[in-house]
């Protein structure tokens, strides 16, 4: 039976994450829905305002819109955005996730929660725009495995569990691209890319890291 330090650590941490899911969910609303015609190779609509439709600056190589997402609105007009409720769904599993993983360590426990939101964010903006935007995939890459590597860190031998879930990652990763090549309209390239990153966690997630 949970202790009542633990009941305390599971509603601090699904409150933590929720709040952390909300406010990187605000970019949601920044992919206007889009359906592309099956033949249609282009990405996503660039990040624009769902309320006055100025283009919202986000650097290319950054995860998140910082300036966008500390100002929780729209620069150009000032009007409030605000992510989809569902996105408060993150914090009863984040809580869960926290109550059946005693034995991980805080670094593990935030490396599963950033694929856990990440994957949320992206899953919502892929039935909106049919896309996946290059922005939030390809930026995932250094922060899952930075995340990661803290996690082998503090974890007895996780630098050879480490290694096993990166040989993980790039078997998934030539499979999903495999898949892409031979049937692309059906495989998404952007699929693929995420495929890679979240490759990482379940080979990481088998191995122990």
């Amino acid at each position: 039976m949970p202790s009542p330090t633990d009941i305390v650590l599971t509603l601090f941490l699904g409150l933590l994450g929720g709040l952390a899911a909300v406010t990187a969910g605000r970019v949601i609303p920044l992919f206007p829905r889009h359906d592309p015609d099956p033949d249609d190779d282009s990405g996503p609509p660039p990040p624009t305002c769902p309320h006055c439709g100025a283009e919202v600056p986000w650097p290319r190589w950054i995860p998140l819109p910082l300036r966008f997402l500390a100002r929780a609105g729209c620069e150009a007009c000032g009007a409030a955005v605000r992510s989809p409720a569902a996105l408060w769904l993150a914090a009863p599993f984040l809580g869960l996730l926290a109550l059946t993983g005693g034995e991980r360590s805080p670094s593990e426990f935030v490396a599963f929660s950033f694929f856990a939101v990440w994957g949320v964010l992206l899953t919502i903006i892929d039935a909106r725009v049919h896309r996946l935007p290059n922005r939030l995939v390809l930026t995932s890459y250094p922060v899952a495995l930075v995340l990661l590597a803290a996690a082998a860190a503090t974890t007895p031998g996780g630098t050879g569990r480490l290694t096993a879930a990166l040989i993980g990652m790039a078997g998934l990763a030539a499979f999903y691209w495999v898949l892409w090549f031979i049937h692309p309209r059906g495989w998404g390239g952007a699929t693929s890319k995420w495929r890679g990153c979240s490759a990482s966690t379940s080979a990481g997630t088998v191995s122990g890291v």
